[in-house]
């Protein structure tokens, strides 16, 4: 983990009190995307596979993570919320819980990045996965609204 996922981690222990209590953690991130995980045993329903609701939060964190990460990349201060999202659950998650969060494609970052420099915010939508054994578990879709302060 870098010194930005660190700093980001610390916000979600300290400012997050559902990211701390699911143990969210930044596993990764990079040009791909990031990688948030989290264990089975803090999601847990009654029949032993991974809450519905924790994996809705730990998508849409990821998202909100690889935005405020990204954003910050730019030399800029983010707010973000999720302004709208999608999730399909296709199959139970039955071990530790891994989302990946998809980086979109440069011509989407530069996109974003010229509306946040002309008028100070934007949008764009992000695309995250939860695998479980190796296969598509949670497909989920979000679209993150930024507001930014120049540092």
């Amino acid at each position: 983990m870098n010194g930005s996922s660190r700093h980001l981690q610390k916000l979600l222990d300290e400012q997050v009190p559902a990211a701390r209590a699911m143990g969210a953690q930044i596993k990764q991130y990079g040009p791909k995307g990031l990688v948030l995980a989290a264990p089975l045993d803090n999601n847990r329903n009654h029949k032993g596979t991974a809450f519905a609701g924790s994996l809705a939060t730990l998508v849409t964190l990821a998202g909100w993570a690889l935005t405020m990460l990204r954003v910050e990349e730019m030399g800029m201060c983010p707010e973000v919320v999720v302004a709208r999202s999608t999730i399909g659950y296709l199959r139970p998650v039955l071990e530790d819980i891994e989302v990946l969060c998809v980086m979109p494609d440069e011509a989407t970052v530069e996109k974003l990045q010229r509306a946040l420099d002309r008028k100070g915010i934007g949008r764009w939508e992000l695309a995250a996965r939860i695998p479980a054994t190796g296969v598509k578990a949670v497909d989920y879709v979000g679209t993150y609204a930024i507001t930014v302060k120049h540092r």
